[in-house]
């Protein structure tokens, strides 16, 4: 699994190595399909805080782990795990959220031509505008 995270220093940050043994037992979880990890054991998951020695960024780790392992582990259907795929910066829960939208998009645009052809139109869009009939174009 391809991840990585921005290394911080005097600041808060999650100890790297136990951030990366966690991320390694997850991918061989996923790959052995093993149940040895769940979305339950990935959401109540705590790592250890550093200050003064490097660590990696809370924030973009807690969004890896609610937006790509645990939708991994708790619904493998729908989003499989590809270990050649490199998961810096996605969201899988956000990509679902965006296809779906332009499905929904899609499906409305088909419904309106559709629902509109040139003869079915209503009444008021056949009828000559205001400015034709003050004026007495199309008479």
């Amino acid at each position: 699994m391809e991840i990585r995270f921005t290394p911080v220093r005097f600041n808060e940050g999650y100890d790297m190595q136990e951030v990366d043994g966690f991320l390694d037992l997850c991918e061989r979880a996923l790959l052995s399909g093993d149940g040895s990890v769940t979305a339950d054991t990935v959401r109540q998951h705590r790592f250890a805080t550093t200050k003064f020695r490097e660590g990696y960024e809370l924030d973009e780790v807690d969004r890896f782990l609610d937006g790509v392992l645990f939708p991994l582990f708790d619904s493998p259907e729908t989003f499989p795990y590809d270990p050649d795929r490199d998961y810096t910066g996605v969201d899988l829960f956000a990509q679902a959220r965006r296809l779906e939208k332009q499905q929904r998009r899609e499906e409305r645009r088909e419904a309106k031509v559709e629902g509109v052809s040139g003869s079915a139109a209503h009444p008021a869009e056949r009828r000559p505008g205001f400015l034709r009939r003050l004026f007495g174009a199309g008479r």
